[in-house]
């Protein structure tokens, strides 16, 4: 019998039949989760699935497709997915997340983030930029900056 190797994924049937012998692991998202969703894109299975719901937004698992093969744990950029024992549910669909989107004061666009979040991740990297040009004494950032591919 081969040995396994733990950095390297393993296949869709070895998953199948490892997860018929005994408890199937499946993901679990904690409050990290900022909600880019890319383990929805990523499940090789499909078995994440994004969904907006009275003005919340989230992530679910379809149980029944996931094997467990932990795709969505390496992707997840918050590392906020672990795998833990399939729970005894029923349900077809597991909620996973349920985020209450807000708005973005500087972009107005809706975005997930902590209680003290008041932008969104790419306006708070911005502003951290002109906050550091600002400090090192260099001048501000321009528009022209960015038009001449001198974006850093």
């Amino acid at each position: 019998m081969p040995t396994l190797d733990p950095q390297r994924p393993l296949g869709r049937r070895t998953l199948l039949q490892r997860n018929k012998a005994g408890p199937r692991r499946v993901p679990r998202i904690g409050p990290a989760c900022r909600d880019h969703r890319i383990c929805v894109v990523l499940c090789p299975e499909g078995a994440l699935v994004g969904f907006e719901l009275e003005g919340r937004r989230g992530v679910a698992l379809r149980l029944r497709d996931c094997t467990g093969c932990g795709h969505c744990l390496a992707a997840c950029p918050e590392h906020a997915i672990t795998l833990e024992a399939r729970p005894e549910a029923s349900a077809a669909l597991l909620p996973l997340t349920a985020h209450e989107p807000r708005i973005c004061e500087h972009c107005f666009e809706p975005f997930v983030g902590g209680p003290e979040a008041l932008r969104c991740p790419a306006c708070e990297k911005d502003a951290n930029l002109f906050r550091a040009r600002r400090a090192s004494g260099s001048a501000p950032l321009v528009r022209s900056d960015f038009d001449q591919g001198e974006r850093t």
